[in-house]
């Protein structure tokens, strides 16, 4: 349709109690807005602009009701503008939208006509569809976003590194490599985590060039261990200790570009705990996920107990004031962001521990084996995976699978 047919065709708008108003209109005008912050750094020359989702349109309509009776329909529909719920406009040009009213201005002026101003503003309808959000998904999102804003405020902040700098990294890449290839256990992940190393340490060299571009290389190596497949206890554990090695910079940085190294690097792995803490062999989160409750509230110290210390490290490192060409003043939208994901994944992994099972031990009175053991804290099943969950869960080896001595601790959880 041209917009000439578009012009001709008359506005409709359905007020909140179901009256429906049609009118002749003109200047089809439109404001979009954005939900935007803005960050501004004293060692940097501009302003960051942190764009999110679009704000409802605002909407300045210029309506006329013609005719004799032109008096008494603006007057019905001023009486039915007065019912709060939202009005439904087909507009010519923006088509369905559903919106609310914030001013109205009438002219009766002009003898056969009233014109009407009004300034409409779309609304979200509260009886819409309310997503259900995925808290895995959620968090391994959010975590993904944090470590692009990472690597761009490294880009931001360190656009030329030099190639001391990029020795640096290296250096500190290939640590955090060989701490996760000593503990990787699938032949398919250690070759897709050398092939990752390999990529980003080949290309390191070039982040001197190519900052936000190579820093995204080595933030997918640093990911690489919260996906791998083992135990989320495990792979928390991997995670930690990789972290550990990066401290070293921490506690020597004296440097900016040493300080914004660690900030990176450091940070993305803090959000890799908390994405391995979530990421399962299932598509959702819960009590399933981990054995017991000790497990649950083990994962939330050690995500707590590295993001405290990050967070102290990166406050000890900061600079008094921000006036000095290599002053270091953390990013507060990562640090704001980083905050919000740690919160979000201990509160999910609480819940899962009101849900999760209670240990308990037993101390075998006699010789028993493993069918006998099984069927007696939690039923036989026809796949026999109650049998492999008691091997799994009390590491009982080979020797044990045809007798389990008397004298021995069995854990089981209810």
């Amino acid at each position: 349709m041209s917009w000439q047919e578009k012009a001709d065709k008359e506005l409709v708008i359905t007020t909140g109690d179901g009256q429906v108003f049609n009118f002749m209109w003109k200047d089809p005008e439109k404001e979009v807005e954005y939900n935007i912050s803005l960050f501004e750094y004293p060692e940097v020359e501009g302003t960051f602009v942190d764009r999110k989702k679009r704000k409802g349109s605002r909407i300045p309509l210029t309506l006329f009701f013609v005719g004799e009776q032109h008096v008494s329909q603006y007057n019905a529909f001023e009486d039915a503008a007065d019912d709060e719920r939202h009005w439904v406009m087909n507009h010519p040009y923006y088509g369905r939208l559903n919106v609310q009213p914030i001013r109205m201005h009438v002219d009766h002026t002009g003898g056969n006509v009233s014109k009407i101003n009004i300034e409409v503003i779309e609304t979200i309808v509260e009886n819409n569809p309310k997503s259900v959000v995925n808290p895995k998904d959620k968090i391994v999102s959010d975590g993904l976003d944090l470590n692009d804003q990472l690597s761009e405020h490294f880009a931001v902040v360190l656009p030329q590194p030099k190639i001391a700098d990029a020795v640096y990294i290296n250096k500190n890449l290939t640590k955090v490599y060989e701490e996760g290839r000593k503990k990787v256990k699938l032949t398919v992940d250690a070759d897709k985590y050398f092939e990752l190393f390999s990529i980003a340490s080949n290309a390191v060299l070039k982040i001197t060039s190519k900052p936000l571009e190579i820093m995204r290389l080595i933030q997918a190596m640093i990911n690489a261990p919260f996906q791998f497949i083992d135990l989320v206890k495990n792979r928390i554990a991997l995670l930690k200790s990789q972290f550990g090695l990066l401290r070293a910079i921490a506690e020597t940085a004296t440097k900016k570009s040493d300080k914004i190294i660690y900030e990176t690097m450091a940070g993305n792995v803090v959000c890799s705990i908390a994405m391995a803490a979530v990421t399962t062999t299932n598509d959702t989160l819960s009590s399933e996920d981990y054995v017991s409750k000790n497990d649950v509230l083990e994962a939330i110290d050690n995500i707590n107990e590295v993001y405290d210390q990050y967070v102290e490290d990166i406050d000890s490192m900061a600079s008094e004031t921000g006036s000095d060409e290599d002053s270091f003043v953390p990013d507060p939208v990562s640090m704001s962001a980083l905050q919000a994901l740690v919160n979000y994944t201990v509160s999910m992994l609480l819940s899962i521990a009101l849900d999760g099972k209670q240990e308990r031990g037993v101390v075998l009175e006699e010789d028993s084996n493993i069918i006998v053991l099984a069927h007696r804290f939690y039923g036989l099943e026809v796949d026999d995976s109650t049998i492999e969950y008691l091997i799994k869960t009390n590491n009982l080896g080979m020797n044990d699978l045809l007798i389990i001595k008397k004298g021995r601790l069995i854990i089981y959880y209810v």
